[in-house]
């Protein structure tokens, strides 16, 4: 299966923030920022802080994880050191919705239809903005806190849809676990 993941962070305040790690206890993945991974800004607004994989020359919408493992539900651990002194993690939990298809995100504007691809939108998650289901850690004047749909339900997809849909903003390339 591939796992398109995005860990987030949003930064509401004048803060230095830097990606720890990203870990995936189910599938005995351990991602480090320096080593596979940095914090990317793939986004206009550069408060939002999204993993990208290290080698990737510019920032990336998200990670790509391929596995050969059963994958139903697992939990994406993120840790963030914010002013390199204070080290939060942000834990979500992702389930997957159904067992259709052979791959998956936890973008919800991949789940969208058009004319190539039929809409996934799973019918127990609110059509909220994706901004505000997605799981990532909010840092603000009261300091950091989850925020997002946690569970996170997702449907699967079709795997030509993660590598296409987005083009240039999707990593090139899938850490394998």
């Amino acid at each position: 299966m591939l796992l398109h993941i995005l860990p987030m962070c949003h930064c509401r305040v004048r803060v230095a923030i830097q990606l720890t790690d990203v870990k995936i206890p189910e599938l005995g993945l351990t991602l480090r920022e320096g080593r596979e991974l940095r914090t990317g800004q793939p986004y206009g607004n550069k408060d939002v802080l999204v993993a990208t994989a290290r080698k990737e020359k510019v920032d990336q919408n998200g990670i790509l994880i391929e596995t050969d493992l059963p994958v139903r539900e697992f939990t994406v651990e993120t840790r963030w050191a914010i002013n390199a002194l204070r080290l939060f993690t942000h834990k979500a939990c992702y389930i997957l919705a159904d067992q259709e298809l052979e791959a998956t995100s936890s973008d919800p504007l991949m789940w969208t239809g058009d004319e190539q691809w039929q809409g996934r939108w799973p019918a127990r998650v609110p059509k909220n903005s994706p901004a505000a289901l997605r799981p990532r850690l909010e840092i603000g004047q009261n300091g950091p806190k989850p925020k997002g749909l946690d569970p996170f339900l997702m449907p699967t997809l079709e795997r030509d849809r993660i590598l296409r849909k987005l083009g240039g903003s999707l990593p090139k390339a899938a850490f394998r676990a």
